[in-house]
């Protein structure tokens, strides 16, 4: 009877975009933790929940780069409340 195209419907739109943005966040959270594993070993838990709970793109780029020149676990872990606090005053 009524030929309802919800994909062209603005809440479904932003939907999907939200679902989109949350997948990559998630994956960039995962790339990041990877990279840590790979360099430093076990990553303890709490630096994963802490990682796992950054929601901004930028801070997580920022920490990659940061997971790639640091010396070791303890010195990015040192880096992490640095980069979190700029970037949440932006």
């Amino acid at each position: 009877m009524f030929n309802l195209d919800l994909s062209k419907s603005l809440a479904v739109q932003q939907l999907m975009q939200q679902a989109r943005q949350e997948t990559a966040l998630a994956k960039d959270q995962e790339y990041l933790l990877d990279v840590l594993g790979e360099r430093f070993g076990q990553i303890p838990k709490r630096l994963s929940n802490q990682i796992r709970a950054i929601v901004q793109p930028n801070v997580l780029k920022q920490l990659f780069g940061q997971a790639i020149r640091c010396q070791d676990l303890d010195s990015f872990q040192e880096k992490l409340p640095k980069v979190k606090k700029v970037k949440k005053s932006t």
